[in-house]
């Protein structure tokens, strides 16, 4: 299985050393976070304007980009917009349903993207790549691997892995596999473009507990969706935030933390952000 230490220095030596900076320090001790938010959480219905205004009101950092990106038109509007707030953008989540060559090679395209904002913004170009939902998940309802999906996907991302590399662009794996299942595709790609993106509500979801998957995990994490069961962060249930925020410490993960809505979006949006802003920024991992 891959090292920490391989993996990272496969990224430096690749020119990742930026996004992978504080990780190579490994000192349990962070930088400042950047907070920002899933734009799908937001209520804005990807409207770019009202997106960014409400970061800035809310005192986030950015945001994660919920769009395709498939306009280029589109495109511009985020990158125009985020430059006039003086936000960042963390990087973009990017669908991957169609894994034939064709869909690979407009999934090349998407990467080419979001290498472009993240260059003209100041952000991270980081694309984050689901597997849910029932043609996607990598898990059966009982919770069972789907061979067939996980070597679909390793097929693909051999494919996709080199070209991420060019770009300097990370893929984020999101799912509901443990680190140990996450880190079995990262071996078979053999790519320092290829991590975890843990969220740490839905690692939980699948019977593990966050904490120890981030540990588990050190040097493997691109970037943190921060999400509960209660969507507050000081009233969470599943999973126990102080200990995820400790674990973060202590792998000395500094990227960014994204929150997300649980299930489905909250009725008041602004008020969720200032709270679980004002909470991060109290807690240790500020201190």
């Amino acid at each position: 299985m891959t090292t920490r230490r391989e993996f990272l220095s496969a990224a430096a030596a690749l020119g990742f050393g930026l996004a992978f900076r504080d990780l190579l320090a490994g000192t349990g001790k962070s930088a400042r976070f950047p907070i920002g938010v899933f734009e799908g959480s937001t209520r804005t219905n990807r409207v770019v304007e009202k997106v960014c205004a409400l970061c800035k009101e809310t005192g986030l950092d950015g945001f994660q980009i919920s769009n395709n990106l498939a306009d280029p038109a589109v495109v511009q509007t985020y990158v125009d917009c985020v430059k006039r707030y003086g936000l960042k953008v963390a990087g973009a989540c990017v669908q991957f349903p169609d894994k034939s060559a064709e869909g690979i090679a407009r999934y090349a395209q998407r990467i080419d993207t979001v290498a472009q904002v993240a260059a003209a913004t100041g952000g991270d170009a980081v694309v984050m790549l689901p597997s849910f939902g029932e043609d996607d998940d990598l898990l059966d309802p009982r919770g069972k691997l789907i061979e067939a999906r996980r070597t679909q996907l390793i097929d693909a991302l051999k494919v996709l892995a080199p070209h991420a590399e060019k770009q300097k662009v990370f893929l984020s794996l999101e799912n509901r596999l443990g680190a140990d299942g996450n880190k079995r595709i990262i071996d078979a790609v053999n790519s320092p473009a290829v991590n975890v993106y843990l969220d740490t509500y839905n690692i939980e979801e699948s019977g593990h507990k966050a904490p120890q998957e981030i540990r588990k995990l050190k040097g493997f994490i691109g970037q943190v969706h921060i999400k509960c069961n209660t969507n507050t962060l000081a009233t969470s249930t599943i999973p126990d935030i102080p200990e995820c925020l400790q674990a973060l410490l202590d792998i000395g993960y500094s990227q960014w933390l994204v929150f997300e809505h649980y299930k489905k979006p909250v009725d008041e949006v602004k008020p969720w952000l200032i709270e679980n802003t004002r909470y991060l920024k109290a807690s240790k991992l500020f201190a």
